[in-house]
Protein backbone atom coordinates (compact mmCIF):
# COMPACT_ATOMS: atom_id res chain seq x y z
CA UNK A 1 0.00 0.00 0.00
CA UNK A 2 2.84 2.21 0.53
CA UNK A 3 4.43 1.41 -2.62
CA UNK A 4 1.58 2.44 -4.22
CA UNK A 5 1.13 5.61 -2.58
CA UNK A 6 4.21 6.45 -3.22
CA UNK A 7 3.89 5.25 -7.23
CA UNK A 8 0.69 7.16 -7.68
CA UNK A 9 3.10 10.64 -5.78
CA UNK A 10 5.49 9.80 -7.77
CA UNK A 11 3.07 10.24 -11.11
CA UNK A 12 1.51 12.89 -9.72
CA UNK A 13 5.20 14.78 -9.42
CA UNK A 14 6.43 13.85 -13.08
CA UNK A 15 2.34 14.84 -14.25
CA UNK A 16 3.13 18.57 -12.54
CA UNK A 17 6.63 18.61 -13.90
CA UNK A 18 5.74 17.53 -17.83
CA UNK A 19 2.35 19.91 -16.80
CA UNK A 20 4.90 22.86 -16.11
CA UNK A 21 7.21 21.45 -19.23
CA UNK A 22 4.26 22.01 -21.80
CA UNK A 23 3.62 25.38 -19.85
CA UNK A 24 7.23 26.77 -20.56
CA UNK A 25 6.97 25.16 -24.12
CA UNK A 26 3.74 26.50 -24.74
CA UNK A 27 5.29 30.22 -23.49
CA UNK A 28 8.42 29.78 -25.51
CA UNK A 29 5.77 28.97 -28.39
CA UNK A 30 3.92 32.27 -27.98
CA UNK A 31 7.33 33.54 -27.60
CA UNK A 32 8.71 32.27 -30.49
CA UNK A 33 5.71 33.20 -32.76
CA UNK A 34 5.60 36.88 -31.14
CA UNK A 35 8.94 36.77 -31.98
CA UNK A 36 8.53 35.65 -35.31
CA UNK A 37 5.82 38.74 -36.03
CA UNK A 38 8.56 41.09 -34.25
CA UNK A 39 11.16 40.06 -36.83
CA UNK A 40 8.42 39.73 -39.66
CA UNK A 41 7.55 43.05 -38.80
CA UNK A 42 10.91 44.14 -38.39
CA UNK A 43 11.94 42.65 -41.90
CA UNK A 44 9.25 44.13 -43.40
CA UNK A 45 10.18 47.69 -42.42
CA UNK A 46 14.45 46.81 -42.49
CA UNK A 47 14.06 45.07 -45.97
CA UNK A 48 11.21 43.82 -48.13
CA UNK A 49 10.35 47.92 -47.63
CA UNK A 50 13.54 49.15 -48.12
CA UNK A 51 13.79 46.54 -50.90
CA UNK A 52 10.30 47.58 -52.30
CA UNK A 53 10.50 51.48 -52.12
CA UNK A 54 13.86 50.74 -53.84
CA UNK A 55 12.05 49.30 -56.59
CA UNK A 56 9.89 51.54 -56.65
CA UNK A 57 12.06 55.10 -56.36
CA UNK A 58 14.34 52.80 -59.06
CA UNK A 59 11.40 52.85 -61.45
CA UNK A 60 10.47 56.34 -60.82
CA UNK A 61 14.14 57.59 -61.43
CA UNK A 62 14.40 55.65 -64.61
CA UNK A 63 11.06 57.38 -65.67
CA UNK A 64 12.55 60.38 -64.48
CA UNK A 65 15.51 59.60 -66.82
CA UNK A 66 13.51 59.08 -69.77
CA UNK A 67 11.62 62.68 -68.71
CA UNK A 68 14.86 64.09 -68.97
CA UNK A 69 16.23 62.57 -72.19
CA UNK A 70 12.71 63.35 -73.62
CA UNK A 71 13.43 66.99 -72.28
CA UNK A 72 16.58 67.19 -73.22
CA UNK A 73 15.75 66.11 -76.76
CA UNK A 74 13.23 68.60 -76.72
CA UNK A 75 15.55 71.08 -75.29
CA UNK A 76 18.04 70.32 -78.04
CA UNK A 77 15.32 70.41 -80.99
CA UNK A 78 14.26 73.78 -79.26
CA UNK A 79 17.63 74.80 -79.26
CA UNK A 80 18.47 73.93 -82.88
CA UNK A 81 15.19 75.66 -84.07
CA UNK A 82 16.75 78.86 -81.46
CA UNK A 83 19.56 78.69 -83.53
CA UNK A 84 18.14 78.58 -86.93
CA UNK A 85 16.12 81.75 -86.08
CA UNK A 86 18.69 83.55 -84.63
CA UNK A 87 20.73 82.70 -88.29
CA UNK A 88 17.41 83.85 -89.91
CA UNK A 89 17.23 86.58 -87.83
CA UNK A 90 20.51 87.82 -88.07
CA UNK A 91 20.69 87.44 -92.17
CA UNK A 92 17.36 89.72 -91.98
CA UNK A 93 18.99 92.36 -90.02
CA UNK A 94 21.85 92.02 -92.51
CA UNK A 95 19.50 92.45 -95.38
CA UNK A 96 17.53 95.41 -93.27
CA UNK A 97 20.87 97.30 -92.01
CA UNK A 98 21.35 96.71 -96.36
CA UNK A 99 18.50 98.04 -97.38
CA UNK A 100 18.74 100.96 -94.84
CA UNK A 101 21.96 101.64 -95.88
CA UNK A 102 20.51 101.84 -99.22
CA UNK A 103 17.66 103.86 -98.53
CA UNK A 104 20.06 106.48 -96.71
CA UNK A 105 22.09 106.57 -99.84
CA UNK A 106 19.23 106.94 -102.03
CA UNK A 107 17.35 109.91 -99.96
CA UNK A 108 21.01 111.20 -99.56
CA UNK A 109 22.15 111.17 -103.44
CA UNK A 110 18.24 112.55 -104.02
CA UNK A 111 18.95 115.54 -101.37
CA UNK A 112 22.12 116.19 -103.10
CA UNK A 113 20.67 116.24 -106.37
CA UNK A 114 17.80 118.13 -105.50
CA UNK A 115 20.19 120.91 -103.36
CA UNK A 116 22.28 121.08 -106.76
CA UNK A 117 19.05 121.49 -109.03
CA UNK A 118 17.82 124.59 -106.32
CA UNK A 119 21.39 126.10 -106.46
CA UNK A 120 21.20 126.38 -110.35
CA UNK A 121 17.63 127.23 -110.70
CA UNK A 122 18.81 129.82 -107.90
CA UNK A 123 21.52 131.27 -109.80
CA UNK A 124 19.12 131.07 -112.90
CA UNK A 125 16.76 133.39 -111.68
CA UNK A 126 19.17 135.52 -109.44
CA UNK A 127 21.04 135.95 -112.82
CA UNK A 128 18.07 136.66 -115.00
CA UNK A 129 16.95 139.41 -112.43
CA UNK A 130 20.33 141.38 -112.84
CA UNK A 131 20.35 140.65 -116.90
CA UNK A 132 16.96 142.29 -116.67
CA UNK A 133 19.27 145.77 -117.28
CA UNK A 134 19.64 144.79 -120.86
CA UNK A 135 16.35 146.65 -121.07
CA UNK A 136 18.38 149.56 -120.57
CA UNK A 137 19.93 149.31 -123.68
CA UNK A 138 17.92 146.58 -126.02
CA UNK A 139 14.63 149.60 -125.26
CA UNK A 140 16.77 152.25 -124.77
CA UNK A 141 15.76 153.28 -120.93
CA UNK A 142 11.96 152.14 -121.43
CA UNK A 143 10.99 152.72 -118.30
CA UNK A 144 7.77 150.59 -118.12
CA UNK A 145 9.83 147.44 -119.45
CA UNK A 146 12.46 148.21 -116.91
CA UNK A 147 10.00 147.81 -114.00
CA UNK A 148 7.90 144.63 -115.64
CA UNK A 149 11.28 143.30 -116.51
CA UNK A 150 12.33 142.40 -112.43
CA UNK A 151 8.50 141.51 -111.34
CA UNK A 152 8.51 139.03 -114.15
CA UNK A 153 11.68 137.13 -113.20
CA UNK A 154 9.60 133.88 -111.48
CA UNK A 155 6.88 134.33 -114.00
CA UNK A 156 9.55 134.10 -117.58
CA UNK A 157 11.26 130.55 -115.12
CA UNK A 158 8.13 129.38 -113.94
CA UNK A 159 8.88 125.37 -116.06
CA UNK A 160 11.96 125.69 -113.61
CA UNK A 161 9.92 126.59 -110.31
CA UNK A 162 7.43 124.12 -110.96
CA UNK A 163 10.32 121.58 -110.38
CA UNK A 164 10.93 123.07 -106.78
CA UNK A 165 9.21 121.80 -103.83
CA UNK A 166 5.78 124.06 -102.82
CA UNK A 167 7.95 125.75 -100.11
CA UNK A 168 11.34 126.53 -102.17
CA UNK A 169 9.58 127.74 -105.43
CA UNK A 170 6.59 130.31 -103.29
CA UNK A 171 10.10 131.40 -101.25
CA UNK A 172 11.83 131.89 -103.92
CA UNK A 173 8.53 133.70 -105.62
CA UNK A 174 8.17 136.02 -102.71
CA UNK A 175 11.72 136.87 -102.90
CA UNK A 176 11.56 138.11 -106.20
CA UNK A 177 8.69 140.21 -105.76
CA UNK A 178 10.57 141.44 -102.96
CA UNK A 179 13.84 142.15 -104.49
CA UNK A 180 12.06 143.57 -107.47
CA UNK A 181 9.86 146.14 -105.56
CA UNK A 182 13.27 147.17 -103.37
CA UNK A 183 15.08 147.47 -106.16
CA UNK A 184 12.49 149.77 -108.08
CA UNK A 185 14.04 153.32 -106.43
CA UNK A 186 16.93 153.13 -107.58
CA UNK A 187 15.76 151.75 -110.87
CA UNK A 188 14.15 155.23 -111.28
CA UNK A 189 16.91 157.15 -110.56
CA UNK A 190 19.40 155.54 -112.44
CA UNK A 191 16.68 155.56 -115.47
CA UNK A 192 16.41 159.51 -114.66
CA UNK A 193 19.92 160.70 -114.47
CA UNK A 194 20.84 158.45 -117.79
CA UNK A 195 17.50 160.31 -119.32
CA UNK A 196 18.66 163.44 -118.79
CA UNK A 197 22.42 163.13 -119.93
CA UNK A 198 21.38 161.58 -123.10
CA UNK A 199 18.68 164.41 -123.62
CA UNK A 200 21.28 167.22 -123.05
CA UNK A 201 23.66 165.61 -125.16
CA UNK A 202 21.10 165.02 -127.62
CA UNK A 203 20.10 168.92 -127.80
CA UNK A 204 24.04 169.52 -127.96
CA UNK A 205 24.13 166.77 -130.86
CA UNK A 206 20.94 168.62 -132.85
CA UNK A 207 22.85 172.06 -132.09
CA UNK A 208 26.29 171.27 -133.67
CA UNK A 209 24.34 169.16 -136.28
CA UNK A 210 22.67 172.55 -137.18
CA UNK A 211 25.61 174.57 -137.15
CA UNK A 212 27.21 171.34 -139.56
CA UNK A 213 24.12 172.21 -141.62
CA UNK A 214 24.45 175.92 -142.31
CA UNK A 215 28.48 175.76 -143.10
CA UNK A 216 27.73 173.23 -145.60
CA UNK A 217 24.93 175.50 -146.92
CA UNK A 218 27.31 178.70 -146.86
CA UNK A 219 30.27 176.85 -148.42
CA UNK A 220 28.82 176.73 -151.99
CA UNK A 221 28.56 180.65 -152.56
CA UNK A 222 31.82 180.88 -150.72
CA UNK A 223 35.12 182.22 -151.56
CA UNK A 224 38.35 179.70 -151.90
CA UNK A 225 39.83 180.62 -148.72
CA UNK A 226 36.44 181.11 -147.06
CA UNK A 227 35.51 177.46 -148.55
CA UNK A 228 38.65 176.45 -146.67
CA UNK A 229 37.98 177.81 -143.37
CA UNK A 230 34.41 176.12 -143.98
CA UNK A 231 36.20 172.81 -144.67
CA UNK A 232 37.85 173.11 -141.51
CA UNK A 233 35.18 174.01 -139.47
CA UNK A 234 33.20 171.12 -140.91
CA UNK A 235 35.94 169.08 -140.04
CA UNK A 236 35.67 170.37 -136.26
CA UNK A 237 31.84 170.09 -135.86
CA UNK A 238 31.91 166.39 -137.27
CA UNK A 239 34.54 165.43 -134.80
CA UNK A 240 32.48 166.92 -132.16
CA UNK A 241 29.43 165.45 -133.76
CA UNK A 242 31.52 162.25 -133.23
CA UNK A 243 32.46 162.87 -129.91
CA UNK A 244 28.63 163.80 -128.47
CA UNK A 245 28.00 160.44 -130.22
CA UNK A 246 30.90 158.38 -128.55
CA UNK A 247 29.76 160.17 -125.29
CA UNK A 248 26.13 158.97 -125.64
CA UNK A 249 27.14 155.42 -126.28
CA UNK A 250 29.44 156.09 -122.57
CA UNK A 251 26.00 157.48 -121.18
CA UNK A 252 24.28 154.31 -122.48
CA UNK A 253 26.85 151.71 -121.16
CA UNK A 254 27.67 153.41 -117.28
CA UNK A 255 23.95 153.44 -117.45
CA UNK A 256 23.74 149.74 -118.05
CA UNK A 257 26.78 149.59 -116.03
CA UNK A 258 25.24 150.89 -112.91
CA UNK A 259 21.21 149.57 -114.03
CA UNK A 260 23.35 145.74 -113.56
CA UNK A 261 25.08 146.54 -110.42
CA UNK A 262 21.57 147.60 -108.86
CA UNK A 263 19.81 144.48 -109.95
CA UNK A 264 23.12 142.69 -109.21
CA UNK A 265 22.39 143.55 -105.61
CA UNK A 266 18.76 142.31 -105.54
CA UNK A 267 20.23 139.18 -107.32
CA UNK A 268 22.60 138.12 -104.23
CA UNK A 269 19.54 139.08 -101.89
CA UNK A 270 17.85 136.89 -103.52
CA UNK A 271 19.92 134.03 -103.41
CA UNK A 272 21.40 134.92 -99.96
CA UNK A 273 17.68 135.35 -98.65
CA UNK A 274 16.62 132.02 -99.49
CA UNK A 275 20.03 130.36 -98.56
CA UNK A 276 19.37 131.61 -95.10
CA UNK A 277 15.77 130.61 -94.90
CA UNK A 278 16.51 126.45 -96.40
Amino acid sequence: MGRVFSRGKQSREMKERHQGLDLWLLRGAHASQLLLLVLGVFGYFYTVRPIHQKEVLDEEIAEKRMEVRNKERQLQAVTEDIRKKSNELAEKEKLLASARFDASTARSEARDAYDALRLQYLGVVSGDFARCAQVAIEKDLDGSELKRCPESVAERNSYMLEKLKPGDRQLLMSLVKAAAKEAQPALDILVIKQRQQLEKLRQELGDVQKQLDDVKGKEESAEASVRLASVASQIRLTMRIDGLRGEQRRVRIDGYRDLYKALEAGGDKIRNKFLDAT
